[in-house]
């Protein structure tokens, strides 16, 4: 479903830890977008490594953005993303997220592909804590919820769902 047959495929994003809405990362795709709207991915799982998440091949569904770059931004954000993520296309393999291109379903229900950080487990030596939402916003909202910070939280800190 998702071949590239285009030599210059400028595909969309699927952003579903910190480069989504107001989380940590986002200043670095801001402004370079012309469309941001909520999507999902089926067949994955997402775990939490504490301040970021982890998305992996699984059984069920992840929540984020489909996020369209403004043309002339394109091959410069792809490059900065990769090195936030450690992606090496050269040396994929050594890497702790693959860049790839996923299935994912937009807010109208639409498919569409779009390229994804997805991480090997391959590289986890450690216990990991499933995100059974599938929502990093969500999840850590959640864990706001119970602390001092939890009166300046809103639910439409959560982009709309789908």
């Amino acid at each position: 479903m998702c071949g590239v047959d285009n030599p210059e495929p400028q595909f969309p994003f699927f952003f579903y830890g910190t480069l989504r809405q107001g989380q940590d990362n986002y200043m670095l795709i801001r402004g370079r977008t012309v469309a941001e709207s909520p999507a999902v991915s089926h067949h994955k799982a997402l775990y939490s490594l504490g301040s970021f998440p982890f998305m992996t091949e699984g059984d069920g569904v992840v929540h984020g953005e489909l996020v369209t770059f403004h043309r002339n931004a394109y091959h410069e954000i792809v490059p900065i993303l990769d090195r936030l993520e450690g992606y090496r296309p050269e040396v994929p393999s050594e890497c702790f997220y693959r860049r790839v291109l996923i299935p994912v379903i937009d807010h109208q229900g639409q498919p569409d592909c779009a390229w994804a950080y997805l991480g090997s487990l391959d590289y986890t030596h450690f216990p990991l804590h499933r995100i059974e939402s599938g929502d990093w916003v969500l999840h850590r909202i959640n864990i706001l919820g119970g602390t001092r910070f939890a009166k300046y939280l809103s639910h439409d800190s959560v982009n709309h769902r789908i």
